[in-house]
């Protein structure tokens, strides 16, 4: 082998070595700032044993699922809803404490490169118990007449109406401000979905 060769063969054996190397850090990137957006584990702690603590505690932090919050609050997941046109921004989720308290959260999806990473929360609140005639509408219900996908409400149960309109509380999901802002209940209804079944 020539001197030629062998100086083109060591150069060509640097440059894979460097592309490599370079390949490996962005990798590394990639994996520590998906590993910051995920919630840290928090250790059940004496302050963090009422239910404005915990709220206090999830909020801005970022789930990969409900199993994970649910692990970190103690909550059980009961449901949840897009709540955006594109059904793929935000979400309105509802959990019940330990002693049945409903906890109703706001989430937008954090997305990297190929998937959704999880959820950040952005804000909740705790409505309290439910009687045993309320239940929690989200997504389907209206103001004045017309359909609107924030609003979140707390509605007594009539299986003989089309649209239950004894609001006894209501809440906007407010995307744009990443809140739960309370509204009034008048001109709020929500649909009865097993009305035509």
């Amino acid at each position: 082998m020539n001197k030629k060769t062998a100086i083109i063969l060591i150069c060509i054996a640097l440059f894979a070595t460097a592309c490599k190397q370079s390949n490996s850090r962005e990798r590394n990137q990639i994996a520590t700032h998906e590993s910051e957006i995920v919630s840290k584990n928090y250790e059940k702690s004496a302050d963090y044993h009422n239910v404005d603590d915990k709220i206090n505690r999830i909020i801005g932090q970022t789930f990969r699922n409900q199993r994970e919050l649910e692990r970190v609050s103690g909550w059980r997941y009961t449901g949840g809803s897009f709540i955006d046109a594109n059904m793929s921004e935000f979400a309105v989720e509802h959990y019940i404490d330990e002693n049945g308290n409903l906890i109703i959260a706001l989430g937008k999806f954090v997305y990297g490169e190929l998937e959704r990473l999880g959820i950040r929360i952005l804000d909740a609140i705790n409505v309290g118990k439910l009687d045993e005639n309320e239940f929690l509408q989200i997504l389907m219900c209206r103001l004045n007449g017309v359909s609107d996908n924030e609003i979140i409400a707390i509605a007594v149960w009539e299986s003989d109406k089309e649209f239950f309109d004894k609001i006894i509380r209501a809440w906007r999901a407010d995307t744009e401000a990443g809140k739960i802002k309370e509204i009034d209940t008048e001109g709020v209804d929500c649909e009865n979905a097993g009305f035509h079944a």
